[in-house]
């Protein structure tokens, strides 16, 4: 086994989005100053006809990116409207008793945007409606923060996961005590088991971790999404590839000049096939003499499906990551290091050129994986913006309230032994490019482009 010496020189159905033309200024992203509701707000009253965000800066009113889908997201009864520069409302009417869950931006939805062209950093919103008709009786309960038995018993089962199976419970120096002091009336008090899920959100937003997540009345929620935005744009990148050919959702490929292009956008299990139709393009790629892969939208899923592509670039068994699981009866609370490694595909030629991969700041999770087995092929070098830096495998915990809560289980390390969780991994050719410079092109392809052509030159 062998590690690599290594070479140094951040969505949905009903999406409400206007583009706007590009603006290439480098300024600070709009952030949210205040959301009515507000995130995490319970027992709204249904009655309310609209959703208002104000921003930090005035914003280019001709635009705006209301992100969510399904069921969660609010029946409109019209058009966004910008009340003022820095003031947008969404017309809506709600249900009693329902949960919503929407966004301001998200991912590649970047329409919020500030008079500069920045697109505004993501903020969600999730909020329940009340019944019709709240008595006083009752909001003077949820008032006086009455606690009740079966959320208290919750709520100790929510603090020894934490305690006992959370593998990173200890990265930011969280003070876990005064957070569930803190949320312990709003806790106690909900009559809902979704209800009890969004304040427990609230709390557990606090460890800034994508793989903690909630499960109640058949809803998921994630208390901490990546807020980064999306730092490509695809259709830039298509109108410079020849023979483009799109097998699946999932898998893009095609060429430019004598370089090959390989986009693999998630890492699915439930899609291997689609994993199938990307080692058929290296079957009949692997001659080229360059080649980029694209996994900068991909924020993970199967590692075992991601070994299978590394292993067409290298040729020997090679150790790409580490880690330990929390085991509560091990001295130090955790179990022993263990190596993960990757080897040759079995059944497709080796890929012996030079390699682009192109990351950023969405790629967590197994793509991080991937990336990491990619950073110890001689031949490959990374280009773009660091990754996120996640990584959790993690573990169902029943709350006995009709919540169960997700809780990384292991710390995962690189190659080198360095923690990943809130480091990422660094690009070996850095792109310094902000949201608004995806508008009208693609400045890491190009680079990846011209980095490659410098190498065949050589």
């Amino acid at each position: 086994m062998r590690l690599k010496a290594k070479r140094r020189f951040g969505v949905f159905a009903t999406t409400l989005v206007v583009a706007v033309g590009a603006r290439l200024v480098h300024a600070e992203p709009p952030r949210v100053m205040s959301l009515s509701p507000a995130h995490g707000d319970i027992l709204v009253d249904p009655a309310l006809a609209e959703i208002r965000v104000v921003f930090d800066q005035n914003m280019d009113t001709s635009s705006y990116a209301w992100t969510g889908g399904g069921e969660t997201f609010p029946k409109l009864t019209g058009k966004p409207t910008w009340v003022d520069a820095r003031t947008c409302v969404l017309p809506v009417a709600l249900v009693n008793s329902h949960f919503y869950q929407l966004g301001v931006n998200g991912g590649r939805f970047t329409g919020f945007r500030s008079t500069a062209g920045e697109p505004a950093m993501h903020q969600p919103l999730m909020f329940t409606t009340g019944p019709r008709q709240i008595s006083e009786e009752y909001r003077a309960l949820i008032g006086h923060g009455v606690l009740d038995v079966f959320n208290r018993e919750a709520m100790r089962a929510l603090r020894e996961a934490i305690a006992t199976h959370y593998s990173y419970r200890d990265r930011l120096g969280l003070d876990w005590d005064a957070l569930f002091a803190e949320h312990a009336a709003r806790l106690a008090a909900s009559t809902r088991s979704i209800e009890f899920a969004l304040s427990a959100s609230l709390l557990l937003a606090n460890a800034e971790d994508v793989h903690i997540s909630i499960e109640a009345e058949g809803l998921r929620l994630q208390p901490h999404a990546v807020a980064a935005p999306a730092t490509f744009n695809f259709n830039a990148v298509r109108a410079r590839l020849d023979e483009y050919g799109e097998p699946s959702n999932l898998v893009q490929h095609g060429r430019i000049g004598d370089i090959g292009y390989l986009r693999i956008n998630s890492w699915d299990g439930s899609h291997a096939d689609d994993v199938g139709k990307a080692l058929d393009f290296m079957r009949g790629h692997h001659a080229l003499p360059a080649l980029i892969i694209d996994v900068r939208a991909n924020g993970g899923g199967n590692e075992m499906l991601a070994r299978r592509l590394a292993g067409c670039f290298i040729a020997e068994q090679t150790v790409y990551s580490k880690h330990r699981f929390v085991d509560p009866q091990a001295p130090g609370g955790f179990g022993p290091m263990a190596d993960r490694t990757f080897g040759p595909a079995p059944d497709v030629p080796r890929f012996e050129g030079p390699v682009a991969v192109l990351i950023g700041p969405i790629v967590c999770s197994s793509n991080e994986s991937f990336v990491a087995m990619m950073d110890q092929v001689p031949a490959c070098t990374l280009i773009g913006i660091r990754t996120l830096g996640s990584s959790g495998n993690p573990r169902p915990h029943d709350l006995s309230n009709g919540v169960t809560v997700f809780l990384p289980s292991w710390q995962d390390y690189l190659a080198d032994g360095t923690m990943l969780e809130g480091r990422g991994i660094a690009p070996d050719v850095p792109v310094e490019a902000g949201a608004a410079d995806f508008m009208n092109g693609d400045p890491v392809f190009d680079r990846a482009v011209r980095y490659l052509h410098e190498r065949l030159r050589r």
